[in-house]
């Protein structure tokens, strides 16, 4: 709003960081189950509300990150659909954010949004990607 960068630059970067939260929210539901988690801006009125949150089911936190990403990713494209590495300065490209939201998925056993997520061509079929890899679909999760 009354920033120094205007909305169209500030959009990918907002993406990018709820790529990062996203990753790291998989992290801990899939190391801790349950976990406090919010999703407001921190400020001076609610850090002590913040600090002394519940845990949040871990499905439900997984699935505001899915959707989450699905909105910023696949309905308003605010990253590139490139590789991390094919950017300038290494930022976050729309492939790791579909790649988090993915196991993001399989761990919900939403297995079509899984095969959402994983069906665009950044890289190559996930097919091809199993078969190089020689692990199966079961051991994914």
């Amino acid at each position: 709003e009354n920033g120094y960068i205007t909305e169209d630059a500030a959009a990918p970067l907002y993406a990018e960081a709820a790529v990062l939260r996203a990753m790291y929210y998989y992290i801990l539901t899939s190391t801790f189950g349950d976990v406090p988690f919010y999703a407001e801006p921190v400020t001076e009125e609610n850090r002590q509300k913040i600090a002394t949150l519940p845990r949040m089911d871990a499905k439900q936190t997984r699935d505001y990150c899915i959707e989450e990403l699905y909105d910023l990713i696949v309905v308003q494209k605010a990253l590139p659909m490139i590789r991390t590495y094919e950017g300038t300065g290494y930022r976050a490209g729309a492939a790791v954010g579909l790649m988090v939201a993915a196991k993001m998925c399989l761990w919900n056993e939403r297995w079509e949004d899984a095969i959402m997520f994983t069906n665009w061509k950044i890289y190559m079929d996930i097919m091809q990607i199993l078969l190089r890899s020689r692990i199966s679909v079961w051991t994914i999760r």
